[in-house]
């Protein structure tokens, strides 16, 4: 039944809505004729299609943004939105009921799981990267000692054995 509700109230901001923007449809279509008017008996009457379109949809842009401009209309479409999230979060909530009666895992709680696995794959990136810096210092430490030259060997000389068949 809430969910009806609020399904209910918003159509009517859509109503509403739709009305302010049937307006605009209007105002648009007196501006255009008031302008057409105007241009027919001037120097410069529209003489194309082209020039019709882009006069209509100059006429259609004014009566648009002295609309959207108003209090009325961000009062509207403020009501619209609102209405629509409230219907989608009450539908969202019923979801999550029934797949806690069912035994499934809810919308908060996978939320709950992916903020937390985010948490965890953060940590073991900063732990593999200390890690890896770690063993990348070690290396060098290596690379650095097996540069250095090495202490000079005692030599002995070898001895040979003297041919067999003398």
């Amino acid at each position: 039944q809430a969910l009806a509700r609020l399904w209910m109230a918003h159509q009517e901001a859509f109503r509403d809505y739709n009305e302010i923007f049937s307006r605009v449809g209007v105002n648009t279509v007196k501006r255009f004729q008031d302008k057409v008017m105007s241009l027919s008996g001037s120097e410069n009457p529209v003489s194309t299609l082209r020039e019709l379109y882009d006069l209509w949809v100059d006429c259609a842009e004014d009566a648009y943004a002295e609309m959207v401009n108003t209090e009325e209309y961000s009062k509207a479409n403020a009501h619209l939105v609102n209405t629509l999230m409230a219907w989608k979060q009450e539908g969202r909530h019923m979801v999550d009921e029934t797949l806690s009666m069912v035994g499934l895992p809810s919308r908060r709680e996978l939320d709950s799981v992916h903020q937390r696995l985010h948490e965890l794959r953060k940590n073991q990136q900063r732990n593999s990267d200390s890690a890896l810096k770690a063993e990348v210092a070690a290396l060098r430490a290596e690379v650095a000692a097996l540069k250095k030259p090495a202490a000079p060997r005692k030599t002995t000389p070898r001895k040979t054995t003297a041919a067999k068949g003398e």
